[in-house]
Parts: C-alpha cells; sequence; structure tokens
C-alpha cells in the first residue's frame, strides 16, 4: 500500500533499490540522463528564457521597436547577459508584433477577454484624419524595424492597445484596419503613402 507522507516517487525507491547492483558503466549513464531530466527546462521557462529581456522592457513601459531592443541587448551583453536579438525573436513568434504579444501576456499575466473588455469600456470608436492615419502607419512601421504588413499592423495594434490598457495609459492611437482603408480606400494605397512618406524623412 503506498505511503501519502513518503515525498519520494515509487520510480525513485524502485531506482534507489536497484542502482547499487548496476555495473558502473550503467550507473553512470542512468545518473546523467536523470540530471538531464531534471535539468530540461520546462516550456514556460523555456519562453521565459527567450523573452526575459522583452518583458522586462514591456513592464517598464510601451513596445520597444527593434532598435530600442537591440540598444537593450546590446548594453546586457556588456554585462554579461545574453538574449537572443530582434530576428531570433521573429523567427520564432513570425512577427516583432507576436513577439510583443507574447511578452506582453507573460509580464502582466493577462488573458485577451480581460483586455478586450478593457479597451472597449476605455476607448469607443474614434475619428481619424488621413494624417492620423499615416502618421500611426509611419509609428507602426518604425516600431517592427520595417514597412510593416497588414496582418502584423492589425497585431502590433492589438498588443498596443493591450498594454496601454492594463498600464492604464491613452488610447494609443492605432486606427482600425476599416478606417485605414476608408480613408485610402485600401491597405495597399495607405502603406504606399507611408513609404513615400517615409522616404521623403517624414
Amino acid at each position: 500500500m503506498r505511503n501519502d507522507a513518503n515525498p519520494f516517487s515509487e520510480a525513485c525507491l524502485v531506482i534507489a533499490e536497484i542502482a547499487p547492483q548496476l555495473p558502473d558503466r550503467t550507473r553512470a549513464e542512468l545518473t546523467r540522463l536523470l540530471e538531464h531530466s531534471v535539468a530540461m527546462p520546462s516550456d514556460q521557462e523555456l519562453r521565459e528564457m527567450r523573452l526575459g529581456l522583452l518583458v522586462e522592457l514591456v513592464r517598464d513601459g510601451e513596445l520597444p521597436n527593434v532598435g530600442t531592443y537591440g540598444e537593450a541587448r546590446s548594453e546586457r551583453a556588456s554585462r554579461g547577459e545574453e538574449w537572443p536579438d530582434a530576428s531570433s525573436l521573429i523567427r520564432h513568434f513570425g512577427t516583432w508584433a507576436s513577439a510583443c504579444r507574447a511578452a506582453t501576456d507573460l509580464a502582466f499575466n493577462i488573458t485577451r477577454n480581460r483586455v478586450r473588455t478593457q479597451t472597449l469600456r476605455l476607448w469607443p470608436k474614434d475619428f481619424y484624419t488621413r494624417a492620423e492615419v499615416e502618421n500611426s502607419l509611419r509609428r507602426a512601421s518604425r516600431k517592427v524595424g520595417q514597412l510593416i504588413g497588414q496582418w502584423e499592423y492589425v497585431e502590433l495594434r492589438r498588443v498596443e492597445r493591450k498594454l496601454a490598457a492594463f498600464q492604464g495609459r491613452p488610447d494609443p492611437r492605432f486606427p482600425e484596419l476599416r478606417t485605414i482603408c476608408k480613408c485610402f480606400g485600401s491597405w495597399d494605397h495607405a502603406i504606399a503613402s507611408t513609404k513615400r512618406s517615409m522616404d521623403a524623412g517624414l
């Protein structure tokens, strides 16, 4: 009968009983395998290992852009810390916006439904001029380090609003996709206009 007061599992007790009878080489291999199993990080730990620096930056304020993250990473490297570069995070999560979303969720342990309710209550739909829309697209593009794509913009907007809502900051002013298309006729026209303004140094 199992003794619930015993802190060791039955598997541990069996291993402890048979280990002295095993050859030295087998015991060494068994020890190595057990150490590897114990040391293997969980999925949550792996996530924190990838996102730790980004989580800190998100917790401290606004979402960092790829340049800001790179500067922070270089500064930490000078102190002996190792963090993945922005390109590695983008490869793993798909986009910079998705990496930021994962870091925001990890930093504040917030759920999608909770934040959706907050943002709907805090910020009703607002009017945007054509110039304001283009300015938002420039900000978003600088955030991800390149001319932003349509669906990455949708993700970035969601994350920016999530973070601002949780921190009690004002609406970050990123219009909905339909608003962008209404002002410019289509996403392609909007992003083309944004590219021209960025090329002009705006």
